[in-house]
């Protein structure tokens, strides 16, 4: 992955004279560069005596990573959306209500909350299977 660019302290422009409270962090920036990530973990599952049970379940948390990161992407997406819409002074009442509307990534919410719990679940599997 590139370089990746600091998040904006705020979605609104300073001459909005609003304060935003504002906690978030980019999804890019937690984006985790998945060209060859676990292979240290399937180095420790295999001198800790793992076995194709170990190998797949090494494969079933890299794609749940994957699965993380393209559902952050979405909602990332979509705040870049709002905020620029909300910087733009000639955006209007229809396009803020269709953004509201619209629901947003709520599908990518819910799926990144599944695949979390997945993850969490696997990575206590991992756990036990290496040594203390």
């Amino acid at each position: 992955m590139g370089a990746v660019a600091a998040p904006r302290s705020s979605l609104l422009p300073p001459e909005a004279g609003l304060r935003v409270k504002r906690r978030a962090v980019s999804a890019v920036a937690l984006a985790i560069p998945l060209e060859e990530p676990l292979d240290g973990l399937r180095r420790r599952l295999a001198a800790a005596g793992g076995d194709a049970r170990g190998a797949v379940l090494a494969d079933l948390v890299e794609d749940d990573l994957c699965e993380v990161e393209g559902a952050l992407r979405s909602v990332t997406r979509y705040l870049a959306t709002v905020g620029k819409a909300l910087g733009e002074l000639e955006a209007g009442r229809g396009r803020l209500l269709r953004l509201a509307l619209e629901g947003g990534p709520m599908e990518e919410l819910e799926r990144l909350e599944s695949t979390l719990a997945s993850l969490r679940r696997r990575l206590a599997r991992v756990a036990v299977r290496l040594p203390p």
